[in-house]
This record gives structure tokens, sequence and C-alpha cells, in this order.
């Protein structure tokens, strides 16, 4: 059965692994990272550089070999309480260069924040088994539970302060008997700090690092030591170069970055910055100063070459293509012409027209080259300086011309033509007797070019309808036909206007409508036709005004305003005038006034005054009344008490409450 969650060595573990094996160099495994996938389930591959969604990167919280097992390795981190708030789907192990080592897909686990009241800390745990041929099989165990350390320390405590503990052996921990001899041979007792002084004091001390050495040079060439001992391992003039530094001696070395000002070879790829491209390049640093500026040679296994420069890392590094037998230039790199290019310019030597080469200066007469003589040419072509067709022109494209004044169309005594000044759409008018003239002042149409509108400068005659869907306007600064005073309405038009006719009118009457929309909801309905127009009722009289609306299903709603009253009627009923709304609230008020006045308490006073003996009992004044004052002896509470009675006033009459 195939394994639905499994972990590979990337192809950058491979090589590091490899790498540590053939140079006894330990591979620094030194954080771990979770990921959620992007959002889903992942399956690892070699060639991952990173999480497809990383989440987290934090240092291991431990690394171990199994003891039972040295191909074994386990790797764990604690994420804690405070971190949080995605799913975890992918794992990856990174070595102290940031490389991905190992990445594996795990099951969806999410992983909650603190904030969210659910949140714990949670230990994911990687066993990466290594076998000969570098492949690995990565299990990933996010189940293991996190004890805290507070438990943990005082279980520890309380265990330390038991005696139960077994006595210690060769195999086993346990009790011990302490000694004081610096030289026995018992493998029961303990030494104590004084028989480890004895021998301290008679021993080269570690914390000294052999400083306590009386004679250095002997001890090195005891151990026979030559000159590298004394020095260090790195990159400056004086230290020993390890196996693998600046690129030498080891597999590729990669960097994500390609500036530099230190000498070295490494690999750069499409991912990293100021590479020459995408694809891999092996790259040569070679420093110039210490400017600092260096030079570049990047090679790519299929034999692209580029050279670079630098020279800040403010600076951008520069690269150029090199040329090889490989790689030949094109005609454009080097500003030359191809074949094909050559042949649209120039003609061969070789060439011959009418049977004359090439190869000097020919003279050559309109038959050589089977066209017509300027002379022919006159009689047969319109000139471009212009001149007279004889016969109807055709054309199956479109004519354009760069004059604004254009088409023009003479007659006997008046020309028309077409004028565009990049404002306005213009049909022009010339005077009488001057057809080929320029415009005069009548402006009979024109359209506006920016936003469509049509105007007409002049009077509008139509036999029939005049149908729109946008507004009509009329020109602003021209007076409206029609304006002035009411009584000069009958003998006068108006900027839309119907000429008086006599209408026959029925029994029924007769509705003539003169403005009209109609409108409908769309994929609903409500078919609405409102008109405005005039009635013109059976008997005699004046025609009505009236606003009309009518819909499907019988609806159906007149505003009729009558002339000789001056009232508005609907299916409403008739509405009031200003002055008859005046009228009903003035009465509405007197009335609720009067009301008021018949039947509320209009005023409030007390009546006349009167008394009460004390005689140190309670006192209580009459109903409807209330006390006012009085006076009273303090030894034997004998006294007078004053009250008045509460009278209000209603409809005019006093009345006094009782009661």
């Amino acid at each position: 059965m195939t394994a639905k969650y499994r972990a590979l060595l990337t192809d950058q573990g491979k090589a590091l692994l490899a790498n540590a094996a053939a140079t006894g160099q330990k591979l620094e495994i030194t954080q771990m990272a979770v990921g959620d996938g992007g959002g889903s389930a992942t399956i690892p591959s070699e060639s991952q550089t990173k999480l497809v969604g990383e989440k987290r990167r934090a240092a291991l919280n431990s690394l171990q070999v199994d003891t039972n097992s040295n191909n074994q390795v386990t790797a764990e981190q604690v994420i804690p309480e405070d971190a949080g708030g995605w799913w975890i789907r992918e794992l990856g192990l990174y070595d102290k260069n940031g490389v991905l080592v190992a990445i594996a897909n795990t099951p969806d686990t999410y992983k909650p924040l603190l904030a969210e009241g659910a949140g714990r800390t949670q230990v994911v745990r990687m066993v990466l088994l290594v076998k000969g041929d570098a492949s690995a099989m990565i299990v990933a165990d996010k189940t293991a539970v996190l004890v805290s350390r507070d438990t943990l320390d005082a279980a520890i405590a309380e265990h330390a302060r038991s005696r139960n503990h077994p006595d210690a052996t060769l195999l086993a921990k346990g009790f011990i008997q302490l000694s004081n001899d610096s030289n026995s041979n018992s493998e029961s007792l303990a030494a104590t700090p004084k028989a480890v002084k004895t021998v301290n004091d008679a021993s080269l001390k570690i914390t000294a690092n052999l400083k306590d050495v009386a004679d250095k040079d002997a001890a090195r060439s005891n151990l026979g030591l030559g000159s590298a001992a004394t020095r260090n391992v790195g990159t400056e003039a004086a230290n020993l170069m390890e196996v693998g530094a600046f690129g030498l001696g080891s597999g590729s070395m990669h960097r994500a970055d390609a500036y530099g000002n230190r000498g070295e070879i490494y690999r750069v790829n499409g991912t990293s910055k100021n590479s020459p491209g995408s694809g891999t390049y092996g790259v040569i640093n070679l420093p110039c100063d210490g400017g600092p500026s260096s030079g570049y040679l990047a090679i790519q296994n299929s034999a692209a070459a580029y050279i670079g420069s630098s020279s800040t890392p403010e600076k951008p590094l520069s690269w150029y293509r090199i040329y090889t037998t490989a790689y030949k230039p094109t005609a454009a790199d080097v500003g030359a012409l191809t074949d094909n290019d050559a042949e649209k310019k120039y003609a061969l030597r070789t060439t011959k027209i009418n049977g004359k080469t090439l190869t000097g200066d020919i003279s050559l007469s309109a038959t050589d080259i089977n066209s017509w003589s300027k002379t022919e040419s006159d009689t047969r072509y319109l000139m471009v300086a212009g001149g007279t067709l004889q016969g109807i022109v055709k054309t199956s494209s479109d004519i354009q011309s760069l004059n604004i004044d254009n088409f023009r169309i003479a007659s006997a005594n008046y020309g028309t033509f077409w004028r565009n000044d990049d404002l306005n759409f213009y049909l022009m008018l010339t005077n009488k007797g001057d057809k080929f003239g320029g415009y005069n002042n009548l402006r009979p149409l024109y359209v506006n070019l920016m936003s469509g509108n049509v105007n007409m400068g002049h009077a509008l005659w139509v036999e029939k309808n005049v149908s729109s869907r946008a507004h009509i306007a009329l020109t602003k600064e021209a007076t409206p036909e029609g304006s002035g005073s009411f009584s000069a309405q009958l003998d006068t038009a108006a900027p839309f206007h119907q000429q008086r006719f006599d209408w026959t009118v029925n029994t029924g009457g007769l509705y003539v409508p003169i403005v009209k929309g109609v409108s409908n909801r769309k994929d609903i309905g409500y078919p609405t036709a409102v008109s405005f127009g005039y009635l013109l009722k059976p008997d005699n009289g004046f025609a009505h005004p009236v606003i009309h609306v009518l819909g499907d299903n019988n609806f159906d709603c007149i505003w009729d305003f009558d002339p000789n009253t001056g009232l508005i009627a609907s299916k409403a009923g008739t509405f009031c005038t200003q002055q008859d709304a005046q009228n009903r609230a003035n009465t509405a008020q007197n009335n609720a006034q009067n009301w008021a006045y018949q039947n509320l308490v209009n005023r409030v006073q007390r009546g006349a005054q009167s008394s009460l003996n004390m005689d140190g009992n309670l006192v209580e004044a009459p109903g409807g009344c209330f006390l006012t004052g009085g006076n009273g002896n303090e030894g034997n509470q004998v006294g007078v008490a004053l009250y008045r009675p509460i009278q209000i006033m209603r409809n005019g009459i006093w009345a006094t409450i009782e009661g």
C-alpha cells in the first residue's frame, strides 16, 4: 500500500548529506518550519527549496541521534500557545544556512491561538531515517504530549528527596558510599572532593586548556604535529582553508544573491537576487579592488555564458552575454541586416530593368517600366493639387478629407457644404449668388461633437408625429416662440405647437394628448401610459387641461383641471384650494376653543378664609380645602388653624371643589 504521508530529502539535502559523509563535517540541522500548504494538502517534491505556505520557522528544541540506530535522527520543536491560528499540513528541516534539507506532508492539524479560547502548546516531532543512498523516509508525529516545566521540576524534586534508591553498581545507578582514598581499586566507592583535589593537584587542568603544559613545543613535537596545528581554519590569509571553502573541493554552494566581493565559486538560479536569468548557473567571483567592485563569470550546463560586473551593493549587478560558436550573435545583435531584410531594401547587382543592368547609372523611359508619360498621365489622372472630374465617382471605402469645410453642393444661386470645426458639425449655407464662397450667418442644423446633441437654429416644421427617446431642447439664447402676454396665446405658436383644429365632439367627449410617455418594468410588467392633453366634454364649453394615466387590467386615473371653477378633480375627489383649507382650519380651531372653554378648567383660585380651634388633637381641613396658617400655645397646644377652599372656573362659572 502506498503511504499517503511521506517525507523526502530535498536535492539540496542529499548534496549536503553526501558532503557530510565524504568530509566528516557535521550537517547542522538547526530549524524546523511548519506550513499550511497554501490552503490544501501537498505532495512533497525533492526539488523544493521552501514550503508551499510557510507559517512559522523556529529553532529546534531537540535534535538527537538514536542510541540503538545511528541512522535515525529525531528532531523536535515546541509550538507555544501564543503561536497559531493556522493549519499544519507540511514540515521542513533547515540547516544553519537556511537551506531546506527535508520536506514532508502531514495530516491536517489545526493549531489554535490562545486568544481563540482553545490555545495549547504543541510538539512537532520528525524522525529522519537515513540510508546509504541518502534517500530518507520521515515520520511526523504531532500527537506528543508536552509536560509543563513546573510539573516536571516538581516530580524530579520529590524523587530526589526520597530515600527509595538502590545501591549503585557498574551496570545501574543508585546510592553510593564516599571515600577520600585517591589510589583505591574499589568499584563500589565514590571519590570525595578531597580525593578529587588530590588527583587534580597532580594533573593537568582541563580548564587551563593545556596552558599548564610546561613545554608546549615539545608536546606538539611528541604528538607529531607540525605548524598547521597552530593555525585556525577560516577564510583569512593566515588561516587553513577547509574543503568546501570558497566553493572549492565540494559540491555546489548555493547563494541567494549573486553579488559578492570575495573570490569564490558558487551556484545561483532564477530565484537568486542579481541572477543572470532563469535556470541554474555556476559563478566564479573575481574581486577587482576594495571599492568594492568585482567581475563575474557565469556558465550554465548548456554552455550559455555571461560576464558580469558590480561596484557597490546598492547598484544592481550587470550581466553581458558571451557569444560562442554555440551561441552566435544575430544580425540584430550586431546592427546588420538578414538576407531577407537586405532583399527588401536593396537590389542585387545582377538585377536588370528592361534588359539594363544596375552596374552604373541608367536612364529609363516610361516605356521601359511600362508606365505612362507625364503628358499621358495628365490626361488620365487627377492631380494632387486638384482638378475637375468628368462623370460619377464611386468608392468602396470612405472619402477622407483634412479640410474642415468639405462636400460642397453648388446650384445655380446657392452653395451648401458640411463643416467640422472640432467642436460642432454644421450644415453650412452660402449667400445667394455666392455658391462657391464662404458661409453666411444661418445655422439650420449642427451637432455637438462631444455630447451628440442636435441643434436647430431656426424653425422646424413637421408634417407627421415627432418621437424622441431623449429631451428636445431649444437654444438658450433664442426667445421661445409664443412668449408674451396670456391674451395673445390664441394667435401665437409655441416651441411645441399643435395647430388650431376644429374637432367634432361626440356624446362621449374627446381627449387629445399633446405629450405622452409609455413605461414598463423590465421582466415584470406594469405597462403605463402617462400623457398631458386637453379634454373636450360633450357639452359646449372650453377644453379642460388633463393629466391622464392608463395601465393594463383597467387601471385608469384622470386629473381634470376645470377652467371655469379652477378646481382639480380626480378619482380621489376634488382638491380644495388654499383659501378653502384655511377656512376649514379656522372653523376647527374655533370649535376646539369653545369646547375647551365649556368643559375644561380655565382658572383656579382660593376661596374665603375659615378657622378651626386646635385643642392638642389631630386637626384636618374640611374636604376640598387646604390649611393656610395658624397659631398655638406650646404648653397646652391650644390655638387656631386657618384654611381656605379650592375654587375652579369652568364655562365662566366659579365652583368650589367638594370632598
